[in-house]
């Protein structure tokens, strides 16, 4: 829920006038630019990934900052460096960190706000798309924002705070993006995990398949042969034949609330005795 909350209080709701794209192309990520929310549906399906997700979390994010005056600082109008550090941990676990960085008129950074990092992309002309519907199946293209990237020189910051004012709006700020980059991966992390996607996939699917069984009451295959013959026409006073009662016993040795499925073998006794079978649903 803080994630949700930092999303909408940095991008695109931090009222910035967002810059126009132009002919800037976003650089995909991953197949269909969804990797990123592949990769969170995928470990937090999986029980094993979603604990070493939280226990990476909670040993970087430790027991906050060591200097408790720093953790105290507000960073933003709404949060304290304290605040921000478990949402930056929880990225940096298995992604990294994307921080939207705003300026005062002394050109001293005033604000920082947590941004999803799941919710920006890279374009090719050095700057960010942020928007929080990226790679989703509701993506909305008219809450894109596009920012730049984090420059503390001079003009870079003049740029942004050359926007505050124009019809209204405030500041956008800058993007500060970092991960660990690669040859393999220059433009946006991938975590080692995920070359256990198969692994993570079937850690989540089991639990469920294991569920299934339970509540189907599914048990091995089994078979039961009786030699000789069996009545199956005298009933007793309890209206029960010799059959019945054999039939009565079996489901009750394999399924106690007699839900098994049955079939029975129906050629004449005289040829072939009676047996009976059960079957897995």
């Amino acid at each position: 829920m803080k994630a949700r909350a930092a999303a909408r209080s940095s991008a695109p709701a931090a009222e910035g006038k967002p810059q126009e794209k132009g002919a800037a192309k976003v650089i995909e990520y991953g197949k269909g630019n969804k990797l990123p929310q592949e990769i969170n549906k995928v470990f937090l399906a999986s029980p094993t990934a979603r604990r070493c997700w939280l226990k990476l979390k909670k040993f970087i994010q430790a027991d906050g900052f060591a200097n408790r005056t720093a953790a105290a600082v507000k960073v933003n109008p709404r949060q304290k460096a304290d605040d921000v550090l478990p949402l930056l941990a929880w990225d940096a676990a298995v992604f990294g960190i994307a921080l939207r960085v705003k300026y005062n008129r002394d050109h001293e950074v005033s604000e920082v706000y947590h941004v999803p990092f799941h919710t920006v992309r890279k374009l090719d002309d050095g700057r960010f798309l942020v928007n929080a519907t990226l790679g989703t199946d509701k993506h909305k293209a008219d809450q894109d924002e596009v920012l730049e990237a984090y420059d503390p020189d001079a003009d870079a910051v003049n740029r942004c705070l050359a926007q505050i004012g124009i019809d209204g709006d405030t500041q956008p700020g800058q993007i500060l993006y970092l991960f660990e980059e690669t040859s393999a991966h220059p433009h946006y992390p991938e975590p080692a995990a995920w070359a256990g996607k198969d692994d993570m996939e079937s850690d989540a699917e089991i639990p469920k398949a294991d569920k299934h069984a339970i509540k189907k009451r599914v048990k091995p295959n089994m078979g039961l042969f009786i030699p000789g013959d069996i009545d199956d026409e005298q009933e007793d006073e309890d209206g029960k034949t010799d059959w019945d009662k054999i039939e009565d016993t079996a489901k009750q040795l394999t399924d106690p609330e007699g839900r098994a499925m049955w079939r029975y073998s129906t050629e004449p006794r005289k040829t072939m005795p009676r047996s009976c079978s059960r079957s897995t649903p």
